[in-house]
């Protein structure tokens, strides 16, 4: 329960945080704790902004900032009008599947968590199902309960009676509906990141690219709108494969897990031979985050995704726990520059600085 206290805490509103670091309380302070929520830092900068200053924006606006107004910033999504795509968490399974999803055993993963999800063109196991057909409750697509079915026959005794003997005691509900609440919140965190707000930022025709934590369904919307080529309202038009071509940096989606940056759709399309990417990511760390759904941990960076990442970017990356050494020696001939802060430890930076010449 403590993991999913600390989880849900860090979106804020739960009544056992009060208004400590992580509460509302904390906005009116000249600055926040590092173990802030989310809520109270939305707060916190509406605040700073004032109420002139806050502007609600939709995918395909295009913004003027910085000095000078030199940058472009292209708002990508998350979508506001396809629910469907909001709620597309995970790729798709088969050949179908839009990530660098390659193994074996995290493609049967998939399948088993579009289940969870909700998503009706999953498999169905009958010996993973707590009663007989008769009376399971199926949902449709749009997530709302079907109408019952009327009972036509009596229950199968046969099959209900597997769930009595003792080597079928994992199906039954006993105490187990307390590990749900992990598999609750982790829905909770994994809807939360696929509305996050994804950025193209450019200079020059020079994109920096942020999706934040956005997953599959957030990425594919990206093509939904087109974007203003100019500040002329009525000009030439850009699609996302133009802004994706012109990527000189990516952000790398949510630590670079297996569901957070698209193949075709997205990594491929970034075909600019300076592109870098950065990952906030220590993956010792990730993989002792052991849990019921994760039993191995987290496997960020997921494999695949980073080894096309390094073919792209001729190893041009920036990790949370990389070696500085290594990364100066990548990015000596980059188009950043690149330099750390003066107080750090060896291969444990505390922060990274990449400059771009104007």
């Amino acid at each position: 329960m403590k993991t999913v206290t600390n989880l849900l805490q860090f979106y804020g509103g739960l009544d056992s945080v009060g208004d400590g670091a992580m509460g509302v309380a904390a906005k009116k302070r000249d600055d926040l704790a590092g173990n802030a929520s989310c809520e109270a830092v939305l707060e916190w900068l509406r605040d700073r902004a004032g109420p002139g200053n806050v502007v609600f924006l939709k995918p395909g606006d295009v913004v003027r900032w910085g000095v000078h107004d030199a940058f472009r910033a292209y708002v990508l999504g998350p979508p506001r009008d396809d629910a469907k795509k909001l709620r597309q968490l995970d790729p798709s399974a088969g050949v179908a599947r839009e990530v660098y999803l390659a193994r074996g055993e995290d493609v049967e993963t998939v399948v088993g968590l579009a289940v969870v999800h909700g998503d009706n063109g999953g498999r169905v196991r009958l010996e993973d199902q707590p009663f007989v057909p008769l009376h399971w409750c199926p949902y449709g697509a749009n997530g709302k309960k079907l109408k019952a079915r009327a009972p036509k026959q009596k229950p199968n005794i046969r099959i209900a009676g597997i769930y009595a003997k003792g080597d079928a005691k994992y199906r039954r509900i006993d105490d187990d509906w307390l590990g749900s609440v992990e598999s609750l919140a982790l829905k909770i965190d994994g809807d939360v990141n696929n509305t996050s707000l994804a950025l193209g930022l450019e200079l020059d025709k020079r994109v920096l690219l942020f999706p934040g934590d956005a997953q599959v369904g957030n990425w594919l919307s990206w093509g939904d709108q087109t974007y203003p080529a100019n500040d002329t309202a009525s000009g030439p038009r850009l699609k996302i494969e133009d802004i994706l071509a012109r990527t000189i940096l990516y952000k790398v989606g949510h630590h670079a897990s297996h569901n957070a940056t698209l193949r075709e759709r997205g990594l491929e399309l970034m075909t600019d031979p300076r592109l870098c990417a950065m990952i906030p990511v220590v993956e010792e760390t990730a993989h002792e985050q052991v849990t019921k759904n994760s039993p191995h941990g987290w496997s960020m960076p997921y494999g695949d995704l980073y080894k096309r990442l390094n073919e792209l970017t001729d190893g041009r990356i920036l990790r949370g726990d990389g070696e500085t050494a290594a990364e100066k020696n990548k990015f000596g001939a980059s188009i950043f520059h690149l330099s750390y802060g003066t107080n750090f430890k060896p291969n444990d930076p505390l922060w990274v600085e990449l400059a771009l010449d104007l």
